[in-house]
């Protein structure tokens, strides 16, 4: 509330206030590892540390522990905080050293179809088309009148002529290629914050005109999940 005079005028103003929003109490509970790895480090806001750097943990164990306190004098709260560890990983992938691609080389060719029901009916753009290689783009429009959609529709078809080419790759670049795609797989399956710690490829091997290749990951990230603690049991 504002409350300023002019003259002989007094002035109020109000603004409505904005509450912050009320934050749901959280249950009981203990975060519990989520999978195999080496405790990288610990920030715990709230319960008690069950491990140290460097220690091993399998699922299931406890990181963190929402029961505090002595013995007398107990307590049971919400663990938080996030607990990173060193995950081992690995990938199998093999890269052709040819690699075939098509390309769009610029001619188009156009079909016109009136749509009743599933039924199309071409009516426009009958010739074939001087190409044998080609994508179909359809843009497919629809008859509605207000919120009616009616059993008529119009399609534009466009085929876009390609190319097939060919590319060689060297062994080093096949294996390079190899890295990336196995690199961007793996953070594809990953939280957004984990990282990528070491990478070492453990074999590499070229056959039947492919370059084989078994990577190892060490990553860090996240792995504490929630436990509900069960009070009374």
């Amino acid at each position: 509330v504002g409350f300023q005079f002019q003259g002989t005028k007094a002035i109020l103003k109000v603004v409505e206030k904005t509450k912050p929003e009320m934050m749901e109490p959280l249950s009981p509970r203990n975060l519990i590892a989520k999978k195999k790895a080496v405790v990288h480090d610990l920030f715990v806001e709230q319960g008690e540390p069950k491990v140290k750097p460097n220690q091993y943990v399998r699922p299931g164990d406890i990181l963190v522990s929402g029961v505090i306190g002595t013995e007398e004098h107990q307590r049971i709260v919400p663990a938080k905080g996030r607990v990173l560890g060193e995950v081992w990983y690995e990938s199998n992938i093999s890269v052709p050293l040819v690699r075939t691609k098509n390309i769009f080389t610029g001619e188009t060719k156009d079909e016109y179809y009136v749509h009743i029901g599933n039924l199309p009916i071409k009516v426009w753009g009958f010739e074939k088309p001087e190409f044998d290689q080609y994508e179909r783009e359809d843009k497919l429009v629809k008859a509605e009148i207000k919120n009616w959609t009616l059993p008529f529709a119009w399609n534009k078809v466009t085929l876009k002529a390609t190319e097939e080419i060919k590319t060689s790759l060297t062994e080093q670049e096949a294996a390079e290629l190899a890295l990336e795609m196995s690199r961007k797989a793996l953070l594809r399956n990953l939280e957004p914050d984990a990282e990528i710690k070491e990478e070492n490829v453990l074999r590499k091997r070229v056959e039947h005109g492919k370059v084989y290749m078994k990577i190892h990951y060490t990553v860090i990230e996240d792995i504490a999940k929630e436990q509900l603690i069960w009070q009374g049991e």
